[in-house]
């Protein structure tokens, strides 16, 4: 390190693009960290908050270790997706056209021929409207409703910058790199 705190030369830039999938859906466990992380919610809380979409027709089933749906319900994707921005109107731009929409089949994908006996945790064709579930409700629909969307989107791309550099050291020259 204290080599190259006095060196200085040619430092090598390198650029690529890297695909990312989208996450997999929730499974019970998976929506219980992300929302311990994102809103603070114990898993109790989301327990409960999920179980009562699930009852009000919002969400499906709550109680499940799947992260996969099944294959028969690629079909749904486009009418719950058109709910889903009905209410979230600000995603709308994002959902892409029936002919579009992107079903990632396969262990590695969203759907599966068998995902047992409950499917991952989706939003649903009814969709709550504002107001009409409290606030806590509704950001836990949302983020399952925003992960439905994305699980039908493209791959993102992330650019990747390195930037390097071969530094002289006693032990022989070093590459450093961020």
């Amino acid at each position: 390190r204290h080599a190259a705190a006095s060196w200085s030369g040619p430092l090598s830039v390198e650029q690529k693009e890297v695909r990312r999938s989208p996450p997999k859906l929730f499974s019970k466990d998976t929506l219980a960290r992300r929302c311990a992380k994102r809103f603070g919610w114990d898993p109790q809380h989301t327990a409960k908050l999920a179980q009562e979409l699930y009852d009000q027709g919002y969400s499906s089933y709550p109680r499940t270790e799947s992260e996969h749906l099944p294959e028969s319900q690629t079909g749904d994707a486009g009418p719950v997706l058109e709910s889903v921005t009905d209410v979230l109107p600000g995603l709308a731009h994002l959902r892409p056209a029936a002919r579009d929409l992107i079903v990632r089949k396969g262990s590695r994908g969203h759907y599966v021929k068998d995902p047992g006996e409950h499917h991952a945790i989706v939003p649903l064709r009814k969709a709550p409207q504002a107001g009409s579930v409290g606030a806590d409700h509704f950001r836990l629909w949302e983020l399952v409703a925003k992960s439905f969307l994305a699980a039908h989107l493209p791959d993102g791309i992330d650019a990747r910058k390195t930037v390097s550099a071969q530094v002289a050291t006693p032990l022989g020259p070093k590459r450093f790199a961020v």
